[in-house]
C-alpha cells in the first residue's frame, strides 16, 4: 500500500469527511488571544500558497462536487468519473505536505491521527538549513518568445547545475514592452507616456513561476512577448521544503525575441 493511499482516503465515504475535517483544522487559530492569527497549518509549516490551494480544493468538493455526486438528478458518469479524479490529484498534491508534517518537530500523536501519517523524527531524513547558494541564471532568446535559461553555482561555474540541498530553480519576472511604457520617443501631439515600472527585487509585483526541476531549461514566454524586455530573478529551491529556498539573485534583463 503506498502512502498516498494510506494517508488520503480514496474511497468517497471517507475522503468526504478527511478533506473537510483537515482543511477545518489546518484554519483554526490555536489560541486567538495569545498569538492572533498564528493557525495549525502555520504550526505545521504549510506555506500561504499551500493552505491558499487545500482550502480551495475543498471549497470546490464541498460546495460544488460533493452535491453533484450526492443528487440522484445530477450523479451522471461525467461526475463520478471527476469525483474519482478530483480525489486522486488531493492525494497527489497533499502527499508531500504530510511527508513534511510527519518530520516537523511540532507534529503531534493528534496529528497523526487527523492527517493518518506516522511521525518520522529520523534527523537525517529532514534539512534544517536554508540553502545559501546564490543562482546565476544566463538566458538566451531563441525566438519566438521562448528564452533558454541555465542555472549555474559559484562551485560550478562551468555549466548549469543544482545547489546542494535544492531539488529545483524558481524564477519571479516581470516583462516590460519599453515601447508602450515610455520607452522610445512620443510623435508631436502624442501624450508622453508614463514609465513602466522595473521591479526593485523578486517580489516586487514579479510574476512566479513554478519551481523547475532542471537547472537547464526552456520558459515558453509567448510570441506576443517578443520585442519586451524581461526582468528575471532566480533561487535555488526545495519543493519538500519550501521554507529553505536560497536567496533571490540579482535581476537579469534580456530581450525577449
Amino acid at each position: 500500500m503506498s502512502n498516498q493511499t494510506a494517508r488520503v482516503p480514496r474511497t468517497i465515504s471517507k475522503f468526504n469527511p478527511y478533506i473537510n475535517s483537515t482543511t477545518d483544522f489546518l484554519l483554526t487559530i490555536i489560541d486567538p488571544i495569545a498569538n492572533p492569527g498564528y493557525r495549525h497549518a502555520d504550526r505545521l509549516g504549510l506555506t500561504a500558497i499551500e493552505m491558499t490551494d487545500w482550502d480551495a480544493k475543498k471549497v470546490y468538493w464541498k460546495d460544488t462536487l460533493y452535491p453533484k455526486w450526492s443528487n440522484a438528478n445530477t450523479k451522471t458518469k461525467a461526475v463520478n468519473l471527476e469525483v474519482k479524479n478530483k480525489i486522486k490529484s488531493f492525494a497527489t498534491f497533499a502527499e508531500k505536505i504530510l511527508t513534511r508534517m510527519s518530520v516537523n518537530p511540532a507534529a503531534t500523536e493528534a496529528d497523526e491521527i487527523m492527517f493518518r501519517f506516522k511521525i518520522n523524527r529520523d534527523p537525517r531524513t529532514v534539512p534544517t538549513e536554508p540553502i545559501s547558494e546564490q543562482c546565476y541564471a544566463t538566458v538566451v532568446a531563441l525566438g519566438g518568445g521562448d528564452m533558454k535559461i541555465g542555472c549555474k553555482t559559484s562551485h560550478d561555474a562551468s555549466r548549469p547545475s543544482k545547489a546542494a540541498g535544492a531539488d529545483s530553480v524558481e524564477h519571479a519576472y516581470t516583462i516590460i514592452d519599453t515601447a508602450a511604457s515610455g520607452g522610445g520617443i512620443p510623435l508631436p501631439g502624442e501624450p508622453t507616456k508614463p514609465a513602466a515600472k522595473i521591479p526593485a527585487n523578486a517580489e516586487d509585483g514579479t510574476t512566479l513561476l513554478q519551481a523547475i526541476k532542471k537547472a537547464s531549461h526552456t520558459v515558453h514566454f509567448g510570441v506576443a512577448n517578443s520585442g519586451k524586455m524581461l526582468y528575471l530573478f532566480s533561487r535555488w529551491y526545495n519543493s519538500s521544503h519550501p521554507e529553505l529556498a536560497g536567496p533571490w539573485s540579482e535581476v537579469v534583463t534580456v530581450r525577449i525575441m
